[in-house]
Order: structure tokens, then sequence, then C-alpha cells
């Protein structure tokens, strides 16, 4: 979907389309045709990724509020603030919580659209990640 939204319909109206992502995922990103810019940290080494474990509400809300809406926010906030300070987009799509994203649309004052990726519909709920937020 994201080819066709970048070789067709939006370049097509005009648009240029640029993804922020990690550092790591920058030649991805560029492999798939897009042009793309490294915001925020990365994973210092992937194989430090855990294996799956049983579910625990409370441990995925508290990395939701302080992963996300808290210190994830406000480092990729920042560089996406320089960004939009210097790409001057018409508008900022950012996965449901990408929190840094919205703060960062909103400084700017770009619109900004929220996708949403879980297959639930979202998890995000106010009561989790409100108070990371002010």
């Amino acid at each position: 979907p994201h080819r066709l939204l970048r070789r067709r319909a939006l370049p097509a109206r005009g648009h240029d389309v640029r993804f922020a992502c990690r550092p790591s995922m920058v030649k991805v990103v560029d492999g798939l045709g897009f042009a793309a810019t490294a915001i925020g940290d990365d994973v210092p080494d992937p194989t430090s990724i855990t294996e799956l474990v049983p579910l625990d509400e409370e441990h995925e809300e508290r990395v939701l509020r302080h992963g996300f809406a808290d210190t994830g926010a406000r480092r990729r906030g920042r560089g996406l603030v320089a960004l939009c300070g210097s790409a001057r987009p018409d508008v900022v799509v950012a996965d449901e919580v990408d929190y840094g994203a919205f703060v960062a649309a909103e400084v700017a004052g770009v619109p900004s659209a929220s996708v949403i990726v879980a297959a639930a519909g979202g998890f995000t709920r106010p009561d989790v990640i409100a108070d990371a937020l002010r």
C-alpha cells in the first residue's frame, strides 16, 4: 500500500512522502523507494529483544506510559519538530502510539492523523497515558 501511495496517488497530487524512523530502518525504508530521515534512538542491540512472555497488562501499561508517552515521545518529538521545521509537511501521519509525532505536529502547526495498527482496533486508553503527556 505504501508503494502505491508513493508512486501514484500522492506524487500525482504534488506530495512528497517521507518516513521518520529509527536510524537502523533508514536503509530499509530507502530500499522500498521512500525518503527516510533518522529520528530518535535506535534499538541498542537487536539481539537484546527478549522472547515473548505471558501477558501482563500492568507491565504493558507501564511500557506504553513510560516508553512511548513519556520518554519516547520526548525523544521523537524533538527530532520531529526539527524535521517539521525544515521539511514543512502538509500533514503528519503516525502510528497510534507515536505520541511524539502528534505533539510535534501540534507545535509545528501541522495537521496530524493517527493510524490504528493494533488488531484490536487500538489499545491506548487516556487513563494510562494522560499524566505522562502533561
